[in-house]
C-alpha cells in the first residue's frame, strides 16, 4: 500500500479545468503552462477522520493579481502520506509564476463534498486558525498551500463557508417528522416546530441537538454516518419520543411521533359584545357530560333588554339508547316541552334521518354521503311543514367543513368556504348534539369564511377570528369580527371564553 501511495504522490498530477451542470463537475482539458514561465505548488492538508481511500478530489480556486480565476473549481488529487495517516498531500502543480490567492477549497468522494475551508467573514470562519483567502508567491521553489478544513456535515451549507449555495449540494438525510395526536376519536396534526434530536454514532458517542423548523412541512436534516436517532418534542403538554436505526431512517421518508391525551371537557362558554371599549356580556352556555362521558344536557342563558342579568332561556337533554344519542328534548324556563329532536342511524352508525319539532312546526331531513374530488360531501334534504324544501352540501376534507352550498325552493340561495387553524376544536371533542346544517363538527377552529348569498341577505357576517390558545392546545378566548355585507364596514366584535372542568 504504502508503495502505491508513493507512486500516486510522485506520479502524474491529474488537474483540469472544470465547468459545472447542476452540481456534477466535468473535466476539461488543462490550459497548458509555458515550461520556461512554470512555477509549482502543492497542497497539504490535515483530515479529521480516517478513510479509507488512498486518494480524495479537492475542488480548489486560485485567483491572480489581476483578480482573474486562473483557477475556477478545478480538481486536484491528494493522497495519503501513509496508510494510516490522517496527512494528506497532492502532487506538484504547474501554473505560471505568479503570486496567487486560493479563495476556494472543498474536498469531495464521488461529488459529495465531505470538507471546505471558510472564508474570511463566513459564519465558521472563526472556528479554524488558517482559512482562506491564502495567498502565496509561486516560482520554481514549491510553494505549499495548508489550509485547515472543517467536516461538511448535515448542519452546514456551502453559505455558511462563504460559497454559493450552488457550490455543492447539502449532506444529510432528509427526513419528514409528523406530529399526531389523538384526542378521543380525533386526530390531530400538531404544529410542533422545535424538536430534540440525539444522534448515536458509531462510535458510541451520543451528539444533541435542538432543531427549530419555519413550518411543520420542513424537513430536517440527519447525520447519514450515525446509527440511531431519537426524536422527542412536545405535543400540548404530552411529551413524545421515538428511536429509530439508520436503515429505519433510509426505509422511510416520514416518521410520525404519536400520542394519546384525555380530552378537556368544555363546561361553559361566555359570549361578550364590546361596546365603547367594553365587553358587556351577552349569552352564556353551560355544557354537563353524562357519567359515560357524553354530553348529558346544554343551558342556554342570554341578556335581553329588560334586564341587567343573563335569563335562563331553554335547556336541551340528550335522550340516549345505552351509549347511542336518539333524540334530543328542549326545555323551556318552566320544564315545559318545547321541541325535540329524533335521530335515526344506519348500520354503520351514522346518522340517515334528522327529524324536528319547536313549538308547532316540524321539520324532516334525510342526510346521505358521496365522494368528490374535493372531499367527503354529506347532502340533507330539509323538508318544512309550510311544504318548502331546502338542500344543504357541506364538503368535508382532513376533518373539517371546507365548503358548504344551500338551495331553497324558494330561490333563495347561499353558499361559501372555510379556513381553519391545527387547534382543537372543544365543541367537537364535546360531541355536540348534531343539527341539520352541520355545525359543530370540524375537528379544527375556524380562522376565516367567505360567504355569498342570494334572496335574503344578512345584514352583518363574521369575517375574522383570533384565537388564545392554553398549552394542551385548547382555546381559552376566541375574537370574532364582523362587517356589513354590503359594504365590507367593520362593524362590531364578540368575545367568547372557554372555561374547562378538568
Amino acid at each position: 500500500m504504502k508503495q502505491v501511495v508513493n507512486l500516486f504522490l510522485f506520479g502524474i498530477l491529474f488537474f483540469t479545468s472544470c465547468s459545472k451542470n447542476e452540481d456534477v463537475i466535468t473535466p476539461t482539458k488543462p490550459v497548458p503552462v509555458p515550461v520556461d514561465n512554470a512555477g509549482v505548488f502543492q497542497l497539504e492538508l490535515s483530515l479529521p477522520e480516517h478513510h479509507a481511500e488512498d486518494s480524495l478530489d479537492v475542488f480548489i480556486t486560485l485567483v491572480n493579481q489581476k483578480g482573474q480565476a486562473v483557477w475556477q473549481n478545478q480538481v486536484l488529487r491528494i493522497g495519503k502520506t501513509n496508510p494510516d495517516s490522517y496527512q494528506w498531500k497532492s502532487a506538484v502543480a504547474k501554473v505560471e509564476k505568479e503570486r496567487y490567492t486560493m479563495t476556494q477549497l472543498v474536498v469531495k468522494k464521488a461529488n459529495k463534498a465531505l470538507y471546505a475551508t471558510p472564508l474570511a467573514g463566513s459564519r465558521l470562519f472563526s472556528s479554524i486558525q488558517v482559512g482562506l483567502p491564502q495567498q502565496h508567491p509561486i516560482s520554481e521553489a514549491v510553494s505549499i498551500f495548508k489550509p485547515q478544513v472543517i467536516a461538511v456535515d448535515e448542519l452546514v451549507a456551502p453559505v455558511d463557508f462563504g460559497y454559493a449555495a450552488s457550490l455543492f449540494p447539502r449532506n444529510g438525510h432528509l427526513l419528514a417528522v409528523s406530529t399526531q395526536l389523538r384526542v378521543g376519536e380525533l386526530v390531530y396534526e400538531v404544529p410542533v416546530l422545535t424538536l430534540d434530536l440525539i444522534t448515536t454514532l458509531a462510535s458510541g458517542e451520543k451528539v444533541s441537538r435542538r432543531i427549530e423548523r419555519a413550518s411543520v412541512e420542513e424537513e430536517i436534516r440527519l447525520n447519514e454516518k450515525a446509527v440511531s436517532y431519537e426524536i422527542s418534542t412536545s405535543l400540548w403538554n404530552v411529551p413524545v419520543k421515538k428511536s429509530f436505526s439508520r436503515q429505519e431512517l433510509l426505509d422511510n421518508e416520514v416518521i410520525r411521533l404519536e400520542a394519546e391525551k384525555n380530552r378537556k371537557w368544555l363546561s361553559v362558554e361566555q359570549t361578550y359584545l364590546e361596546v365603547m371599549g367594553q365587553w358587556r356580556k351577552e349569552s352564556e352556555t353551560v355544557y354537563t357530560m353524562r357519567a359515560d362521558g357524553q354530553l348529558g344536557s346544554v343551558t342556554y342563558y342570554q341578556k335581553k333588554p329588560q334586564s341587567a342579568e343573563l335569563q335562563y332561556i331553554f335547556s336541551d337533554f340528550g335522550v340516549y339508547s345505552g351509549n347511542q344519542l336518539t333524540g334530543v328534548k328542549r326545555y323551556d324556563p318552566a320544564q315545559k316541552l318545547i321541541g325535540q329532536t329524533q335521530y335515526e342511524y344506519a348500520a354503520n352508525g351514522k346518522i340517515t334521518h334528522i327529524n324536528t319539532s319547536s313549538y308547532d312546526q316540524t321539520t324532516t331531513s334525510v342526510i346521505e354521503e358521496a365522494a368528490s374530488t374535493e372531499g367527503l360531501v354529506t347532502d340533507v334534504y330539509m323538508l318544512f311543514d309550510n311544504g318548502h324544501a331546502l338542500q344543504y352540501a357541506a364538503t368535508f376534507s382532513g376533518g373539517n367543513k371546507i365548503s358548504y352550498r344551500a338551495q331553497s325552493s324558494t330561490g333563495a340561495s347561499e353558499g361559501g368556504s372555510f379556513q381553519y387553524d391545527q387547534h382543537i376544536n372543544p365543541r367537537a371533542t364535546n360531541k355536540l348534539f348534531p343539527d341539520m346544517y352541520l355545525t359543530n363538527v370540524s375537528k379544527n377552529n375556524l380562522t376565516g369564511r367567505n360567504a355569498g348569498y342570494a334572496g335574503a341577505v344578512p345584514t352583518s357576517i363574521p369575517y375574522k377570528y383570533e384565537y388564545v390558545y392554553n398549552a394542551d392546545g385548547y382555546p381559552e378566548i376566541l375574537y370574532t369580527y364582523f362587517k356589513s355585507y354590503t359594504n365590507n364596514q367593520d362593524l362590531f366584535r364578540k368575545k367568547t371564553v372557554f372555561t374547562y372542568s378538568n
